[in-house]
């Protein structure tokens, strides 16, 4: 297998002049990466503005993903500053597109200890059987958490999939 084939590409989200998105631009860059072995793709990620995207932006690149490569892996990003907007953001997705899980960044603004961070990620990792990978940002949340929360959250949730 080539090892192109397991790489997970954080997506640009390309705009028009009126702020829209850029579907044209979009289609021809993922067709570009996809063409040359690439199968997971991080929609709305840190570099597709993923803080300043709306929920239907989101699965609208989501959607267009699927449509344009279709057999590929899809992990959108879902920034939020709490549970209820993640789980929110989630539901929306889930019910809207077809993606095989999420990439959820440690909450910035408020400094989360060790146990507001796993309540944090319990709450969305026990509310989705889809995959979760924990995108740590310290630069951008001031957070850099232990390894011993992604351990405990491992040892409860079999849908944690990794950390970035």
């Amino acid at each position: 297998m080539d090892v192109s084939s397991r790489v997970m590409i954080p997506l640009v989200t390309p705009f028009n002049r009126d702020y829209s998105l850029d579907i044209e631009s979009f289609k021809l860059h993922v067709e570009r990466l996809y063409n040359s072995g690439v199968r997971y793709f991080f929609p709305s990620s840190s570099t597709g503005e993923m803080d300043r995207l709306g929920i239907e932006e989101v699965a609208q690149l989501v959607n267009v993903l699927r449509e344009c490569l279709g057999d590929i892996h899809i992990y959108p990003g879902i920034f939020s500053h709490g549970v209820s907007e993640a789980l929110s953001k989630i539901e929306y997705l889930d019910k809207s597109c077809d993606v095989d899980g999420y990439i959820i960044p440690t909450p910035s603004y408020f400094k989360y200890g060790l146990n507001s961070l796993y309540k944090f990620y319990s709450e969305i990792l026990a509310n989705t059987e889809k995959e979760i990978i924990i995108y740590v940002i310290p630069s951008n949340t001031g957070i850099l958490p232990e390894p011993q929360l992604f351990r405990m959250l491992r040892e409860r949730y079999s849908n944690l999939a990794g950390v970035k």
